[in-house]
């Protein structure tokens, strides 16, 4: 399941589903190749050519759900990464002024003379 850039930097809220199904389908494609590969190799215990063919069909698609898993799985958690659940606030340390104003968002004391809080950027006006 390959994404385009624009889907990768919006997170949705049905990610954490997507995430389980894409892991039942690469559980369920290494299930069916083992259940086969058992069952063949009861039944024909020489492996003919021809009932490899199943294993080898089987095998391939395996590795390719887990591959699509492990792309959404990295996804995912880039997506997770990149938005954070709190807004972050730098705040650098500033003497308090003897006089001044403190910034209504994060609380920083500014001179009366500014305009913008030097920490977050709200306006003081």
């Amino acid at each position: 399941m390959s994404q385009t850039p624009t889907q990768m930097s919006q997170p949705t809220a049905d990610q954490p589903r997507t995430l389980d199904r894409e892991r039942k389908k690469m559980l369920d494609a290494w299930v069916s190749f083992l259940i086969v590969s058992i069952v063949l190799s009861i039944i024909f215990p020489y492996d003919p050519f021809w009932a490899v063919i199943p294993k080898i069909v089987l095998f391939i698609q395996a590795i390719r759900c887990t591959i699509e898993y492990s792309n959404f799985k990295k996804s995912s958690r880039h997506n997770i990464e990149m938005t954070p659940s709190q807004p972050i606030h730098i705040s650098s340390p500033v003497q308090s002024p003897t006089s001044g104003t403190f910034c209504p968002m994060c609380g920083v004391a500014h001179d009366e003379s500014s305009k913008f809080c030097a920490s977050c950027g709200t306006s003081l006006e």
